[in-house]
C-alpha cells in the first residue's frame, strides 16, 4: 500500500447505506492473513461505481489517483500515514499476528476508509483485510507498495489475488514502455545508455533499470510490462561518457543526464527525445 500521506481532493457524490463505520468485517484470523476467497465483486455494484467514478486523492508529492487506486491510497495512510490512524493496531500485528489483533487493524481501517469515502461495507472491508494481509506477510510494504520485493510478496501471499477477487475489480493493466532517442549515436557511438524507472507514487525506490548499448540511428529500446495502467513515472536516463558504470555530473564535459516525465499510464509508453545538452532535468542520484 502507499506510504506518503495523501489529501482527499474531492468527496464521492455517491451515498451507500451500507456504507457504515460498522467495522464489521471480523479478521482474518492470522494465518496468511488473506480474504479467504469465496465470495467475490464487492466492489462491482451501482453504488461502489459510483463513489469510484468521483474519487480522487492526492498525496503531499502532488500525486494524484482516482478511482480504485485512489481508494487504495487512501487505504494505505490509515496505518502508514502521517500521523498513522491505525499505527498502534498495524504495530501489535507486527509483534504477534493473532486473529485478535489481525481483526483490529481490520477494524480501524474499515473505520478509517469509511470516514473518508463512502464505499459500501463489504467493498471497504476488503480493503481492510489487505492490508492486515499485507501487515502479517509482507513487512517489505512499509516501504511503499511500488517496491518489487512489496508486489512479488503480496502475490506470494494471495494478497493480490485474494484482495482481486474480493472487491471484483481487475487488476491494473500493464504496458510496454519504449524509448526512441535520435543524435546519440553521433556523439556517444559504443557507449552505453543507463535508464532507471520511477513511479511518482512513491518516489523513494526505483522500480527498474536498464542499459543499452548505442550502436543504431536512432536509438531504441524496449522494456515489456514495464509501466501500469493509472501510475505515473519518471524515466531518468544518461550516457556514460567516461565508462566508469556510474553516473557523474551531469555536466557537459562529464556524464550527459536526461529525465522525461511519463503521464498516468492508459496504453503503452513511447518516450522520444532529440539529444540536447540541456541537463537541468538530469539527476545522477537516480541511477
Amino acid at each position: 500500500m502507499p506510504k506518503p500521506k495523501p489529501t482527499p481532493k474531492t468527496a464521492p457524490a455517491a451515498s451507500s447505506a451500507a456504507g457504515d463505520d460498522d467495522g464489521s468485517t471480523g479478521g482474518t484470523g492470522g494465518g496468511t492473513g488473506g480474504t479467504g476467497g469465496g465470495t467475490t465483486g464487492f466492489c462491482t455494484n451501482a453504488e461502489d461505481t459510483a463513489v469510484f467514478d468521483m474519487l480522487e486523492y492526492t498525496n503531499d508529492a502532488g500525486v494524484m489517483s482516482m478511482g480504485p487506486g485512489a481508494a487504495v491510497a487512501i487505504t494505505g495512510d490509515c496505518p502508514f500515514g502521517e500521523p498513522p490512524r491505525c499505527g498502534a493496531e498495524l504495530a501489535d500485528v507486527v509483534v504477534d499476528n493473532n486473529t485478535e489483533n489481525n481483526a483490529a487493524l481490520t477494524d480501524c481501517v474499515v473505520i478509517c476508509v469509511s470516514g473518508q469515502v463512502d464505499l459500501t461495507s463489504d467493498c471497504v472491508s476488503c480493503y481492510g483485510e489487505a492490508i492486515t494481509c499485507a501487515a502479517v506477510n509482507c513487512l517489505v510494504c512499509a516501504a511503499g507498495a511500488a517496491e518489487p520485493e512489496c508486489v512479488e510478496c503480496l502475490a506470494d501471499n494471495n494478497c493480490t489475488s485474494d484482495f482481486n477477487e474480493c472487491t471484483g475489480i481487475p487488476p491494473a493493466a500493464t504496458f510496454e514502455l519504449s524509448f526512441s532517442g535520435t543524435g546519440y549515436q553521433a556523439l556517444h557511438d559504443g557507449l552505453t545508455m543507463h535508464f532507471a524507472l520511477w513511479n511518482d507514487a512513491n518516489d523513494t525506490t526505483v522500480v527498474n533499470t536498464w542499459e543499452v548499448i548505442i550502436d543504431a540511428e536512432p536509438l531504441v529500446a524496449s522494456w515489456p510490462d514495464a509501466v501500469t495502467e493509472g501510475q505515473s513515472y519518471t524515466l531518468y536516463y544518461y550516457v556514460d561518457t567516461n565508462e566508469n558504470d556510474a553516473c557523474d555530473g551531469p555536466d557537459v564535459a562529464m556524464d550527459h543526464a536526461w529525465s522525461m516525465p511519463i503521464a498516468e499510464v492508459t496504453a503503452a509508453v513511447e518516450v522520444t527525445d532529440v539529444h540536447n545538452l540541456d541537463f537541468s532535468a538530469g539527476d545522477c542520484s537516480r541511477h
